[in-house]
C-alpha cells in the first residue's frame, strides 16, 4: 500500500533498492530518501552517573542490558540487536528525538557493538580511543529510558 501511495503522490516508478534489512522510505522536500538502519536498541536503564558523565565529558556509554552490572552506574544500557551494517562516517545517529552525524569511528567500535553492544559516544569533540564514535550535533541528547538509539544510513 505504502508504495502505491509513494508512487501516485510523487508520479515515480518504485524500486527495491536497499539490500540490507530493515529498509524503509521516508520523504523529505518531494523527495524519496532510503534509509538502511544498520544498529537500533531501545534504551532500558540509564546509569545515575551517565548524565553527569554526559555533562562534563560530552560523551556516553552505550552497553547491553545486564552485560556488566559492575557498570550499570556509569553506562546507557539497552536492549541487544544485531549490528545489520558497520556504522561508518557520514552515518546517522538518533538517540530519541536528537540526531547527530557521525563524524569519525574507531577501529574497535563495530567489533565492540557486534559483541556486547558496547561503545562510547563523543559529541561535538575527537574520538581518540578505539572504541569510541565521534558524532556531531546541535544539542547534547537527554538519555531517557525507553528513547530509541539508532545509527543509519541515507
Amino acid at each position: 500500500m505504502l508504495y502505491k501511495v509513494i508512487k501516485k503522490f510523487l508520479k515515480i516508478e518504485f524500486k527495491k533498492t536497499c539490500n540490507i534489512p530493515p529498509c524503509y522510505v521516508i520523504i523529505r522536500a518531494r523527495r524519496l530518501i532510503f534509509v538502511t538502519v544498520k544498529y537500533e536498541v531501545k534504551v532500558t536503564a540509564v546509569g545515575k552517573d551517565a548524565r553527569p558523565f554526559l555533562d562534563s565529558n560530552k560523551s556516553f556509554i552505550l552497553m547491553d542490558e545486564n552485560l556488566r552490572p559492575n557498570l550499570a552506574d556509569m553506562v546507557v544500557q539497552h536492549t541487544v540487536a544485531e549490528v545489520a551494517a558497520d556504522i561508518a562516517e557520514g552515518d546517522n545517529l538518533r538517540v530519541g528525538n536528537t540526531d547527530f552525524t557521525v563524524e569519525k569511528v574507531g577501529a574497535a567500535v563495530n567489533k565492540n557493538l557486534r559483541e556486547g553492544g558496547h561503545c562510547t559516544v563523543v559529541v561535538n569533540g575527537n574520538a581518540t580511543m578505539p572504541g569510541q564514535i565521534a558524532v556531531k550535533g546541535t544539542v547534547m541528547p537527554r538519555l531517557r529510558v525507553g528513547d530509541t538509539v539508532k545509527f543509519y544510513s541515507e
